[in-house]
């Protein structure tokens, strides 16, 4: 294999994992999108009226990295920092969760809030105008902001979960926490 045919097969996988990921968490949080109204999923998705395709940021891949990111590190202290025998019980693992769970909500909402606050999304995603350019409706609002994060809760519990069946087992004190 020659350098520039390695170079070549590094990009073409980068690119397809970079699909997968942007697809991956875009469908989770597509699973929650009844919070939220369908002009706010389209900007998440990273769709722009002007150009009529998905040429913005996606939001869903920033909003579900830092979760991902946030909930494992929560995990990680759970098990392998706190790990001390008195808190090894179901109610600690559950107040851990929340607590992960709330920090998500927060993260949904303070990203997504600032982009509706600051202008970020587009005029054509955001209100319907009348013949004469009057704002006549205004399609995202700061209720749906709320439906995100409120869907960012369940998406933090999901990533918790899945983190705590992967990193319980080497625990010295709370494997077998919240469950066998």
């Amino acid at each position: 294999m020659t350098p520039t045919t390695t170079l070549i097969y590094i990009r073409s996988l980068t690119s397809i994992l970079n699909k997968i990921m942007r697809d991956f968490l875009g469908t989770i949080y597509s699973w929650f999108q009844t919070f939220w109204c369908e002009n706010l999923h389209y900007f998440l998705w990273g769709y722009d009226p002007s150009t009529l395709g998905f040429t913005l940021t996606n939001i869903y891949n920033i909003v579900g990295l830092i979760t991902i990111f946030v909930s494992l590190v929560i995990v990680l202290v759970y098990y392998y920092i706190i790990n001390h025998p008195r808190l090894c019980t179901w109610w600690s693992w559950l107040i851990t969760l929340l607590v992960n769970s709330v920090i998500g909500l927060f993260i949904g909402f303070g990203i997504v809030f600032s982009k509706f606050t600051n202008g970020a999304i587009p005029d054509a995603l955001m209100y319907e105008y009348n013949e004469d350019g009057i704002v006549v409706n205004q399609f995202i609002s700061q209720l749906d902001c709320w439906g995100f994060s409120f869907g960012c809760f369940f998406v933090s519990i999901i990533f918790f979960v899945v983190f705590t069946f992967v990193f319980k087992w080497w625990s010295k004190n709370a494997k077998h926490v919240p469950f066998l």
